[in-house]
């Protein structure tokens, strides 16, 4: 039987795919002085009538507004349109002739800075929104660039400037959490950010070694529980613990957003491996431990998406929300191939990414963890047998802790704890 792929829904899209478009304000006579007049941001106003030519040209302009507040990281510009033929008064206030739409003006404070006639191409937009932001920084004394991510990365003496705890956290602050890195929109923001991480993790180390060399610990014998408390419980080996699990976080995110080769992903494995191996005395210290959490769902982020595209490359058509039932009626290793675990992974990885930046008021996702829970019980048997579906299984346990994870007191998330011990172990 022909089955239909489902299209995800906005918030669904967001994590698998990148945040959602910018939305514009439709602005109209009763509300254009509070929108546009008395906005505290700059506004690219555009009027427009319904057609394809200006429908072209306001894609291209929200696409260029989203750019340049994503590269900044503030929300300093704000995309206006006016329906030319709904609103004749304020298009002859401003003297638009229906035949020379699309028409954009730039303003700020009221006043107009720049103005655009016609549909122009995206390189002469984003010039002219470049040197708005020139005006809008000048005008309204503010930095923008102190907003991207990590500026002071671009500085040569950074290490000798801050202390490591302050790279950890801006690290932090940069990787997890609602101020993250967006990857692929925010991909201008990738060599700063991977430059300060290679200063902050040589600093760190130096500083562990420095220590390490300090308390004698190159000769002295200690046990366990004085290491513990000379050095394993110390700020300088758990700072370190941290921006070394960070840096693979950096790595396990740009595959995730597909901005790394396929093969990468064996690397970055093995840089799990060798963190873990590394620091595991820092294990249990709760930063470490939600740091190397997401990497593990990065990595499933890149595997899913993979899948999802190579599925709509290949043209399969299936219903991922009924996938459990294929496990009846495929072979081990046509199970292994379908998109139901893809699927339903999408979507409880966009739930974990919407709870851990607080972008939604969300409840467990109850439905999609007991699909996974009765896919689980299948590839428990299967796995016997099949490599694919160890792997699957794992994949699948990962999923199901760490959605639990992110409603610690909720009853169902508890309930889902349990059933994945009693069929897992």
């Amino acid at each position: 039987m022909r089955r239909v792929l489902r299209p995800l829904n906005a918030w669904q899209q967001r994590f698998a795919f990148g945040p959602t478009r910018f939305v514009s304000t439709a602005v109209h006579g009763s509300n254009f002085e509070s929108e546009v007049l008395q906005s505290q941001h700059a506004i690219c106003l555009v009027y427009f009538v319904p057609d394809a030519k200006c429908q072209a040209f306001l894609d291209a302009v929200d696409r260029e507004v989203e750019k340049v507040n994503t590269e900044t990281g503030a929300n300093w510009l704000k995309l206006c349109i006016i329906n030319g033929d709904a609103n004749r008064n304020l298009a002859s206030a401003f003297s638009v002739q229906r035949s020379n739409l699309p028409v954009t003006f730039f303003v700020f404070a009221g006043t107009i800075v720049d103005k655009l006639t016609g549909p122009v191409q995206s390189a002469k937009i984003e010039a002219i929104l470049h040197r708005f932001r020139e005006y809008y920084e000048k005008e309204s004394g503010k930095d923008l660039s102190e907003n991207s991510i990590l500026p002071a990365a671009r500085t040569e003496n950074i290490k000798d400037a801050v202390s490591t705890s302050f790279l950890r956290q801006k690290l932090l602050d940069s990787l997890v959490g609602s101020n993250a890195i967006r990857l692929p929109e925010q991909r201008g923001d990738i060599d700063g950010l991977k430059k300060i991480i290679q200063t902050s993790k040589k600093q760190a180390f130096d500083e562990l070694h420095a220590y390490h060399k300090a308390q004698g610990l190159d000769y002295k014998r200690l046990n366990d529980q004085e290491l513990q408390t000379v050095l394993y419980s110390t700020e300088v080996f758990v700072d370190t613990a941290v921006i070394s699990a960070l840096e693979v976080l950096f790595m396990a995110k740009l595959y995730g957003a597909l901005l790394l080769h396929d093969n990468e992903k064996g690397s970055i494995e093995r840089a799990v491996a060798e963190q873990r191996s590394q620091f595991a005395k820092a294990a249990s210290d709760a930063t470490v431990r939600q740091v190397m959490s997401l990497v593990e769902l990065e990595l499933l982020r890149g595997s899913i998406v993979r899948e999802l595209r190579q599925l709509a490359v290949d043209g399969s058509e299936i219903d991922v929300f009924e996938s459990e039932k294929l496990l009846d009626t495929r072979t081990p290793t046509e199970c292994m191939t379908n998109v139901g675990r893809a699927w339903t992974g999408i979507k409880i990885l966009a739930v974990i990414e919407a709870a851990n930046s607080r972008d939604l008021p969300l409840t467990f996702p109850s439905k999609d963890v007991d699909s996974l829970l009765k896919m689980l019980r299948k590839l428990v048997i299967l796995c016997k047998k099949d490599e694919a579906a160890a792997l699957r299984l794992r994949d699948i346990r990962v999923l199901i802790t760490a959605v639990a994870q992110v409603f610690p007191q909720d009853k169902a998330a508890e309930s889902a704890r349990n059933r994945l011990a009693a069929i897992v172990g």
